[in-house]
């Protein structure tokens, strides 16, 4: 992407290839150095311009030398990183898009001031060999001494939210792993309390509101890090319990989430808790337990779900007139009472709107319950808020293929062929004749999905596998092809697809939520597929 030049934010530009923006508040600093200098006095024969140049770009380059040292070594890790000069300082953004260990956020840490340190060095050594060269020049290079030298020492001091902070943590979890938290947030608040009275001190009450500007620049306060350091286990088991269900372990995952002792004491972390552990047990299909958990941490939709799997059909159906009407909701109203056995035309809280997502709940039951699917179906054929497209696939799902074929000619030769396809694979006819004039890889696809929800799966795969032939998009045909493998007992097969969606980088959140992989959840061929290298 490119970085443009000037804006509202700043300057941008790119310096070895890391994206730069100095923002218009980083010349402050340059500003207050330059109130204190009487340039009349300094050397009668250079023009204040060029001293004002010399001082900023010290600064500028000072400080971007050392954020360009942990720029270079975040790339060494395999992060992108990103700089921006703000006030009174600079900031460096990276990550790796995967887990980062306690070296390699040291050897970051410490990259700036040793690259700072390294350039006020060098900038010494040039203004010593050079001393009869212009003032200006003389004056750029002994403020950037100044000021690369500066920054550099200064940075390694224990703050929160300095180098020095980040170091401290980093070495603490290196060496003493179990007590890393809580040691750091003492040293870093004794450390934040002395600097910043001393400062006070010898500088000034502006100058330690300076430095208290960056010790909570972080967002965090070392009492709140020591506060949360106590979490630190729950902390650590949810990031592992991430992890594990990444790698569709998700029994594993609800396990590390439970093996930590206690309750956490921060609200947040406890809210992110109870949500893993609510997304856990709804992906494994633990029903009882979701349906018994208590009501303001699971969302109404989804209790009524865990209700409608465990047979409790009154009380679901309780939870979903609760609900907000319209779409999913009403979808689910009405499953509810077609598992009754009641009536759902007659019910005044389902909106005609709804008919639609009627139909998609029916094709979501198609091939494990058929009866309540093709109740559903029946349910939304004569509204008049249905889609045609949605009323022929409607009709299929009740087993009304003729009608389905009826509406077909009303809407076009595609949908005829798609009614005609469906009905071949239902037939067990061959589907050769049927894919040798289908015109595009969308309508292909389209009746890969119904085959798949009918039950259908060799049948699916066959008309997937010519859909992406055809150009189909990859993480949808490809996704679709490795359910229906899965669900025909093909397991090689759907972990090959598996193994090419994670090189494409699809989601892998997408792929171990999905009721149709169930059955590989857990193994090690399924880990491996997804990439977890500890299988």
């Amino acid at each position: 992407m490119a970085t443009k030049l000037i804006s509202t934010e700043g300057i941008g530009f790119r310096a070895f290839g890391f994206p730069v923006t100095i923002n218009w508040f980083h010349f402050l600093l340059p500003a207050l150095w330059l109130s204190g200098i009487d340039f009349a006095n300094l050397r009668p024969d250079v023009s204040a311009g060029g001293i004002v140049a010399a001082y900023v770009g010290a600064v500028v380059v000072g400080v971007l030398g050392h954020e360009l040292g942990h720029a270079f070594a975040a790339r060494s890790i395999g992060a992108e990183a990103k700089i921006d000069l703000i006030v009174f300082g600079g900031l460096t953004t990276w990550s790796t898009g995967k887990p980062i260990t306690a070296p390699q956020r040291l050897r970051v840490s410490l990259a700036g001031p040793i690259v700072g340190i390294l350039l006020g060095a060098v900038s010494w050594l040039v203004a010593q060999s050079i001393p009869e060269f212009r003032i200006e020049f003389l004056v750029f290079l002994d403020l950037l001494t100044q000021v690369a030298l500066v920054w550099g020492i200064f940075n390694l001091v224990p703050f929160p939210g300095f180098d020095g902070g980040h170091s401290l943590d980093a070495a603490l979890e290196i060496f003493a792993p179990s007590r890393a938290a809580r040691l750091g947030a003492i040293f870093k608040g004794a450390a934040a309390v002395l600097g910043v009275a001393a400062v006070w001190f010898y500088f000034g009450i502006f100058s330690a509101l300076i430095l208290l500007f960056f010790v909570f620049r972080g967002g965090m306060s070392p009492l709140q890090e020591y506060r949360r350091s106590f979490d630190k286990e729950h902390e650590i088991a949810i990031n592992e319990a991430v992890q594990l269900a990444r790698t569709g372990r998700l029994e594993e995952a609800l396990g590390r989430l439970d093996a930590a002792s206690g309750a956490p004491r921060s609200r947040d972390l406890q809210r992110n808790t109870d949500s893993l552990r609510t997304t856990l047990l709804f992906w494994i299909g633990r029903w009882d337990e979701l349906a018994g958990m208590p009501e303001e941490l699971v969302d109404e939709k989804t209790r009524g779900i865990a209700l409608l799997r465990t047979g409790q059909l009154a009380r679901a159906e309780v939870v979903f007139r609760s609900a907000p009407p319209g779409g999913v909701r009403d979808a689910l109203l009405a499953e509810a009472l077609v598992r009754q056995r009641v009536d759902v035309s007659g019910d005044s809280e389902i909106d005609p709107a709804s008919s639609d997502s009627m139909v998609e709940r029916a094709r979501q039951l198609a091939a494990d319950e058929p009866e309540v699917a093709a109740a559903l179906a029946r349910a939304a054929i004569d509204s008049p808020a249905l889609t045609a497209a949605n009323r022929v696939v409607a009709l299929i799902i009740a087993g009304r293929v003729d009608d389905a074929r009826v509406v077909a000619q009303d809407v076009g030769a595609d949908a005829v062929w798609f009614v005609e396809t469906i009905k071949a694979a239902k037939e067990g006819r061959d589907l050769e004749q049927m894919l040798s004039v289908a015109s595009s890889a969308e309508l292909c696809g389209s009746a890969q999905i119904l085959l798949h929800q009918l039950g259908e799966y060799a049948a699916a795969m066959t008309v997937g596998r010519r859909a992406l032939d055809a150009g189909g998009d990859l993480s949808v045909i490809g996704f679709n092809l490795a359910c229906s493998a899965v669900r025909a007992g093909d397991t090689d097969t759907g972990l090959s697809f598996i193994e090419t969606l994670v090189a494409d980088g699809i989601d892998v959140t997408r792929i171990v939520s999905d009721d149709d992989l169930a059955s590989l959840r857990g193994t090690d061929a399924f880990a491996s597929a997804l990439g977890d290298p500890a299988r």
